[in-house]
């Protein structure tokens, strides 16, 4: 995931926030969403990349698979029903 840093002046209107906000440039073109955090954490304690690569997900996909391939690629209706649901 990229990091971009933000001035003074932007920072303290970001964590001024208490709700998602849609950022916009002067000519009113959205730049995408902020979510502020619920409490203020420093970036080194974020875990920004995923735990497991694209390969790492499909190799457990696969494993699963082979266990319960019965529940693979059903409805949620017919899982759900399974259960008692």
């Amino acid at each position: 995931m990229q990091k971009i840093k933000v001035d003074q002046i932007l920072g303290e209107k970001l964590v001024a926030l208490r709700n998602q906000a849609v950022l916009h440039d002067e000519q009113g073109r959205v730049l995408g969403y902020f979510s502020p955090m619920k409490e203020p954490t420093h970036i080194e304690d974020l875990q920004l990349e995923p735990p497991y690569s694209i390969a790492e997900m499909e190799e457990l996909r696969m494993k699963y698979a082979d266990k319960r391939p019965e529940d693979v690629g059903k409805p949620l209706k017919e899982i759900l029903s399974r259960w008692g649901l």
